[in-house]
């Protein structure tokens, strides 16, 4: 089975690029997830490149569960995207496992928009472009609303989208939204729960280099500044309660090429999240 391709620990920082076809080239990015908090990965997020590109152009994802207690996994679900959307929509060699169980918003519907940003500082852009696509039907180009960012003045090449400028695009395109400052996790859950469309500013470096100290807190808390950190945003687009000791939260991060559904600890989110007084811009209906 393809478990047997993997040889990575709960250690490793970074995915890990793999081969699964045995051809010599190395086409599959693969992320670890311990889902049930045991210690022991069992859920693997795959992004494969099929066309030689460079890439991904089909995501895949791997769930697996110890249903004996042996330490062993002999029950998964198997979620392939089959018809090249990028997205994972069927699930195959199932026994009993439900992904979706414990499941807060529609992550696997969310994730059919993602693509990584353009350029380094649109990531406010993208994250709004996944939801325009998604609730218009439209198929709207990042450039396009960088342009319409920039005559409008709620973006600056190289400087980015100011967290108040967080969601004009949405309005300016008939999607009523509101902005908020002091969210909690059990706001942002609440309005997956109700179907609404999230984006939230964070601490990008750490989500993206957790075991790497954070410079940005560190000085913050030395010289009572919060909120110096925030440097990037993203779309939350679900939470997974399957394991109640410990919740994941699942990301449309535009701002790196596994971003497609990335799924993060619960509370190393909140920790980057307070970075901008866990600011959240939501639809409203």
């Amino acid at each position: 089975m393809i478990f047997d391709n993997f040889d990575i620990t709960l250690d490793d920082p970074i995915p890990i690029s793999l081969d699964l076809d045995n051809d010599g080239i190395f086409e599959t990015l693969a992320q670890e997830f311990d889902i049930d908090g045991d210690g022991i990965a069992d859920t693997w997020q795959l992004s494969t490149d099929l066309d030689g590109d460079e890439i991904p152009d089909q995501t895949s994802i791997i769930h697996g569960i110890d249903t004996d207690g042996d330490g062993f996994l002999d029950e998964t679900a198997y979620f392939q995207d089959t018809d090249l959307d990028g997205i994972p929509d069927t699930p195959y060699d199932t026994q009993d496992v439900s992904y979706d169980n414990g499941m807060i918003g529609d992550p696997v519907d969310d994730m059919e928009h993602w693509h990584q940003q353009t350029y380094q500082d649109t990531c406010a852009i993208a994250s709004q472009e996944f939801i325009l696509d998604d609730l218009t039907g439209l198929d709207f180009s990042e450039d396009q609303l960088r342009q319409e960012a920039i005559d409008n003045g709620w973006y600056t090449a190289g400087g980015g989208t100011p967290l108040d400028c967080i969601g004009n695009l949405l309005e300016s395109h008939g999607i009523p939204i509101e902005k908020e400052y002091g969210c909690t996790l059990e706001d942002l859950s609440d309005k997956l729960a109700q179907g609404e469309k999230v984006i939230v500013a964070i601490d990008a470096d750490e989500i993206w280099y957790p075991d790497q100290p954070d410079q940005d807190d560190i000085l913050a808390n030395a010289f009572g500044m919060p909120g110096q950190g925030v440097n990037h945003a993203v779309q939350v687009i679900g939470i997974d309660n399957s394991n109640p000791d410990n919740p994941m939260v699942i990301l449309n991060d535009p701002g790196c090429p596994n971003g497609q559904g990335t799924m993060i600890p619960a509370a190393q989110f909140v920790n980057a999240w307070e970075d901008s007084n866990n600011y959240m811009v939501s639809t409203t209906g």
